[in-house]
């Protein structure tokens, strides 16, 4: 542990030049000499605590974003719980929570990812393309309502795996104010609630 030499800072912050004249670098030059060097290597000391700090920083932040951006499942965006890829999609998801309906709006045409379970898609008028069924973090189970909000306009919703399927063919439409909740129920299998 670091002990700050606090006297030897005030000593050496009330010298002024007077203390030196005549005969005064006598009675405090030795001692001065004795507070400077405890405080230069106090000094050394805490920008060697410093440098350490840094490095642990660095070791921590470096390692936090393999982790976040590896092949860990835990995700990159804020408040992401953590999700296990070898368990799919619903790994920490429960029976009651799949569809909490947050809120996405979308202003231009969008491909949908895993991490969209569970929201309210909520174009206006623009075409969604749903997530590839073997993408990981898919899995059945995986659900999105999806309210085409455009007074005019109607959408479509595409399968974006080549195999993939959503009520038996590639695509649905969903009518100006109209909605559909989608649900995943197989590998390449979507199927779509209209209301």
């Amino acid at each position: 542990m670091v002990t700050r030499p606090s006297g030897d800072i005030q000593r050496l912050a009330g010298r002024t030049n007077s203390d030196y004249a005549g005969f005064g670098h006598l009675d405090y030059l030795t001692g001065d000499y004795r507070a400077v060097a405890n405080v230069v290597n106090f000094t050394a000391e805490v920008a060697d605590l410093v440098w350490d700090a840094e490095a642990a920083v660095t070791a921590a932040v470096q390692t936090a974003q393999e982790i976040a951006g590896g092949a860990y499942g835990i995700g990159t965006q804020p408040m992401e719980l953590p999700r296990n890829t070898e368990l799919g999609a619903m790994a920490f998801v429960g029976r009651t929570e799949r569809l909490h309906l947050y809120p996405r709006l979308v202003s231009s045409a969008t491909t949908l990812t895993p991490d969209d379970m569970g929201k309210l898609i909520l174009p206006n008028g623009n075409d969604i393309t749903l997530p590839a069924g073997d993408a990981p973090g898919m899995g059945a189970g995986w659900i999105v309502a999806v309210k085409n909000r455009h007074g005019a306009n109607s959408l479509t919703v595409d399968c974006d795996g080549g195999s993939d399927t959503i009520d038996g063919g590639s695509s649905i439409s969903i009518a100006a104010g109209g909605w559909a909740i989608i649900v995943q129920t197989g590998a390449s299998t979507f199927v779509s609630l209209a209301v």
